[in-house]
């Protein structure tokens, strides 16, 4: 501002440039109250439309009892006749889970051409070694029996960077109850993936510490809803529970973007394109000189870090419309 007192001071007005801060290419311009609004409507339609048209809960217990033999009502026996179980469904479908869980597919490497033969040698042992494990084995069985059990069997890819010097995927179960699944979908007939849904909700209980350590933006918000001032060593311990939303949001011009959400009640904790798929790439010249841009992505678009073991369905819901213990 000019000095009044100084009838012929000049104001000078410098001519910097705004700084303009890239917007990351995971970016997600999103209304929170919007999302937040819209999640909940949908998962509360498939909570539902699971609970009470499929009877979704009711039938799994009842499997579940068959499984482990608590379906003889002991009540009804007489006082001197002593229980009695033969559970031929725990001996039928552990024999089942056993067979198929041992038989591990082969891989075939196919070079580009004849100077990769060795490279793809090598590619086919790695990936045998790393499939042909007793933990992989494992891991497929406890899928197949929730497939027996829960009408469905999931297991979640995610990226771990504990693991190894500079982290790595791992391959996890996850109890089917965690997991909320779009009823209008369907398992796609080229594979045991999530590309049908427009979302998948999965409830995750931590350490409240460890939350508010991955979402620090949030922290103060989280803090207040959870009632904590101070942050006593009792109350971090605490564990809580929280969503991840895996949904596909469509931008005004129709086109569907594949997108990961974590939220506490209405408090969305963070939001982000697929983190797991390469949305910028680089740049690099090709034979011929020309600059062309490659990614690094394993699939041809991004996708919802789930694989599913679903065979026994008519391809209504996603869940499989019956089981063999439930036969």
């Amino acid at each position: 501002m000019p000095n009044p007192n100084e009838p012929f001071a000049e104001t000078i007005i410098e001519n910097k440039p705004e700084i303009t801060v890239p917007a990351s290419a995971f970016f997600l311009d999103i209304d929170e109250n919007d999302l937040v609004a819209i999640i909940d409507k949908r998962r509360d339609d498939s909570v539902s439309f699971y609970k009470d048209k499929l009877k979704l809960d009711e039938r799994r217990k009842i499997n579940h009892d068959f499984w482990v033999g608590k379906h003889m009502d002991e009540s009804a026996l007489y006082n001197w006749q002593a229980p009695y179980r033969d559970n031929l469904i725990w001996q039928d479908t552990e024999t089942r889970i056993a067979i198929v869980s041992s038989r591990m597919p082969d891989f075939v490497v196919t070079p580009p051409n004849p100077d990769k033969r060795e490279a793809a040698k090598a590619l086919e042992k790695g990936l045998d070694i790393k499939i042909r494990t007793d933990v992989t084995k494992r891991l497929i069985k406890n899928g197949l029996r929730d497939n027996h059990l829960d009408f469905i069997g999931i297991v979640k890819c995610r990226w771990d960077k504990s693991r190894g010097k500079n982290g790595d995927y791992i391959f996890e179960r996850v109890r089917p109850g965690r997991l909320v699944l779009d009823h209008t979908s369907s398992i796609p007939e080229d594979g045991f993936t999530a590309d049908n849904m427009e979302y998948v909700v999965e409830y995750i209980e931590e350490p409240v510490g460890v939350v508010l350590a991955k979402f620090p933006a949030k922290k103060e918000e989280l803090m207040k809803k959870l009632g904590i001032i101070r942050g006593t060593t009792k109350q971090m311990a605490a564990r809580m529970r929280y969503e991840e939303i895996w949904f596909t949001w469509y931008q005004k011009d129709g086109e569907p973007i594949e997108c990961v959400a974590w939220k506490y009640d209405k408090l969305i904790l963070d939001k982000t394109k697929n983190p797991y798929y390469d949305w910028e790439g680089y740049e690099k010249a090709d034979e011929t000189g020309k600059i062309d841009t490659f990614y690094h992505n394993h699939f041809d678009r991004p996708r919802k870090p789930y694989i599913f073991f679903s065979h026994m369905t008519l391809g209504i819901t996603p869940m499989d419309d019956t089981t063999p213990v439930e036969q």
